[in-house]
């Protein structure tokens, strides 16, 4: 018997005299404060429980996303029932990123435990790094 699990979305907002979560992240390293609160406007945080999936292969790639905790793993179905891992991200890490470009995800991308995690919109993270040049180190 397959149980769906509901998964808590709530935008994330913090005070301003509260320290943004994502300055901790290497890809927002550079990105001055008041710039961090514009982008947290656009994050929404999401919880996973462990093994539920947080998008599919073939799914719309309009995110990327970012791990506040726990651990993330994407996975590739081969065509002969064959699964690959191709990355574990944990705390203050980017996933989603190999679809960047858009289309949809070639992977499944699940988490390995209890996880909360920030979507952000694809286009405008690629907007912002065009305002913020030094990013790019960061997609990979």
């Amino acid at each position: 018997m397959l149980t769906l699990t509901r998964t808590r979305t709530r935008p994330v907002y913090y005070p301003v005299n509260t320290r943004s979560p994502l300055s901790g992240m290497e890809t927002f390293k550079n990105v001055p404060a008041e710039a961090l609160r514009e982008i947290e406007k656009q994050m929404v945080e999401k919880k996973y429980a462990k093994r539920e999936s947080i998008f599919l292969e073939d799914d719309r790639a309009e995110f990327v996303w970012f791990v506040k905790e726990g651990h993330v793993k994407e996975v590739h179905h081969a065509a002969d029932g064959r699964s690959n891992t191709l990355c574990l991200v944990g705390a203050n890490g980017m996933f989603g990123v190999s679809a960047f470009e858009g289309g949809n995800y070639g992977f499944h991308s699940v988490a390995k435990t209890d996880t909360t995690v920030f979507s952000f919109p694809i286009r405008a993270f690629q907007a912002l790094m065009g305002k913020y040049p030094q990013m790019g180190g960061s997609v990979v």
